[in-house]
């Protein structure tokens, strides 16, 4: 309508002067970050990977790695380095080298074989997890050793299929990681058979942590998680740090956004002390939380968690 246009050209105007008296120089990209192309003998093809690696992290003072599943340098990558970076700053936790690492087919390769027809339906092409596990192990960890001023302290973080793979790696290979980080693990895979064999990867885990999150998932999303926990509850070893934090105000997709920041400080919760900030402790591992009737988070003693 002409109202319309005339408050479009109104506005114009308004704005006209601000853009003239304005002068910048040409824009150029914000870079955080380097990415890397890697021929993977297990993979049978090359696969990129991206790395941000903290000033502060020198060959003479080197960082805990973490590796992000789903952690290409167009997707997961520019969250945690931009996490990462802000850490030490905000005095959150000390300095990460962040490895993200590129799914080129995230069904195949965040999951184990399954014989749920169903599920086989819908991810046809599942089942690689093995393989895909080899390559981050066998190829990317050493390659990250040698060209990356990183200690032997390592953490894995995965989400939903992602989660689902670290939980996997945890119970079945846990000396690959110092530390394990699930956001909304799809544990309900393959009808739970990882819940089956779990037992007898957790008297394992000891030495190690473990964090786990879930989001306001619904069964059978939340009672396989549900589960693991329960187990962990009944034969987590002692030296087995861990944490169960459920965060029913967020959802399967906001969950590793609300969540980052407190698991990658209660990981490095060792490290607490050596920043000097009493304002900003890590999360406790004695402490988790849940929802009050106002549907705030809140944090109260849970045996569950209070493991060293």
């Amino acid at each position: 309508s002409m109202r319309w246009i005339a408050t479009v050209i109104g506005f114009s105007c308004l704005i006209v002067p601000f853009a003239a008296g304005a002068q910048a120089t040409q824009g150029a990209p914000v870079e955080i970050g380097q990415r890397y192309v890697l021929q993977s003998k297990n993979m049978d093809s090359a696969r990129d990977f991206a790395v941000f690696v903290p000033p502060a992290c020198t060959a003479e003072t080197r960082c805990p790695a973490l590796y992000v599943l789903d952690g290409a340098a167009d997707t997961g990558f520019p969250f945690f380095a931009g996490l990462v970076n802000a850490g030490p700053l905000l005095r959150i936790f000390k300095p990460i080298v962040v490895i993200g690492i590129a799914s080129v087919d995230r069904n195949n390769e965040l999951t184990f074989p399954t014989t749920d027809g169903e599920a086989l339906k819908k991810f046809p092409t599942a089942g690689g997890s093995a393989q895909f596990r080899r390559f981050v192990v066998d190829e990317v960890k050493p390659w990250a050793t040698a060209n990356l001023p990183i200690s032997d302290e390592s953490i894995l973080l995965g989400h939903s299929f992602g989660g689902l793979f670290v939980v996997e790696t945890a119970l079945k290979a846990p000396a690959d990681f110092t530390h394990y980080i699930a956001t909304s693990p799809s544990l309900w895979w393959d009808n739970k058979s990882l819940l089956a064999a779990a037992p007898a990867g957790i008297a394992k885990l000891g030495g190690h942590s473990l964090y786990l999150t879930l989001g306001n998932e619904v069964d059978p999303e939340k009672e396989s998680v549900q589960n693991l926990v329960a187990l962990l509850d009944k034969s987590a070893p002692a030296d087995l740090r861990w944490t169960w934090q459920p965060r029913p105000d967020q959802n399967h997709g906001s969950i590793i956004v609300a969540t980052a920041s407190d698991a990658l400080r209660w990981a490095l919760a060792e490290q607490k002390a050596k920043l000097g900030d009493e304002g900003v402790k890590a999360a406790s591992p004695g402490t988790t939380p849940h929802t009050t009737p106002e549907g705030t988070a809140t944090s109260t003693p849970s045996p569950r968690s209070t493991r060293p």
